[in-house]
């Protein structure tokens, strides 16, 4: 008789969802703790921006190792077309190679749209001091990504695995996003209320 492990126990959908909930919550009180340790204790801080231009340079260059994690997906697809019947994109042989690390490159490519936009746009409201939130906000986006690649690799449990790098990457850019519709929504009704 053999032993039963987790993967050959089937999971109810509930269950599913409330390991999957734990995990979120678990990751952002990591991620919102160590944002807050880093923003108020960390020495470290960004230099002094002169324009909104320098600020974005800024945003950009912290974000130089998630374009290189992004380029190093792309050499592995290359890696896998070059040794297998899928160096002929029209090829179906082979295909299944190409599944997983297609997905994670797409899905990594539509992820760094939305954070470079949120950071982009919390640099035009952000002064200098709040600049320090950018290279956090980079770190937990490639960690995610990482994370996301090795859940998606990993045939245990990927699904919830996969959701723990993809938390750390929504959690990158969410605070930003709240932040800026946040600012947005105040200056305008601040604006619309001098008109009267």
């Amino acid at each position: 008789m053999s032993s039963s492990t987790s993967t050959d126990v089937p999971i109810s959908k509930a269950e599913l969802q409330a390991k999957i909930t734990k995990r979120v919550l678990t990751i952002s009180l990591i991620v919102g703790s160590c944002t807050y340790l880093y923003y108020h204790y960390c020495p470290i801080n960004p230099p002094n921006f002169r324009t909104v231009g320098d600020k974005f340079a800024y945003v950009l260059q912290c974000n130089i190792p998630s374009a290189w994690f992004i380029i190093s997906l792309m050499a592995y697809i290359i890696h896998i077309r070059v040794n297998t019947h899928q160096i002929n994109p029209l090829s179906n042989k082979d295909l299944h190679k190409l599944d997983v690390p297609a997905r994670v490159l797409q899905n990594t490519i539509e992820q760094i749209i939305l954070s470079l936009f949120f950071q982009l746009t919390s640099a035009t409201y952000f002064g200098n001091k709040h600049m320090k939130l950018i290279p956090v906000c980079a770190f937990w986006f490639l960690l995610g990504r990482i994370l996301f690649w090795i859940g998606y690799n990993d045939p245990r449990e990927s699904r919830t695995r996969r959701g723990i790098g993809f938390m750390f990457t929504l959690s990158s850019y969410v605070l930003l996003a709240l932040f800026s519709t946040f600012i947005y929504l105040r200056d305008t009704v601040h604006s619309v209320s001098m008109l009267f």
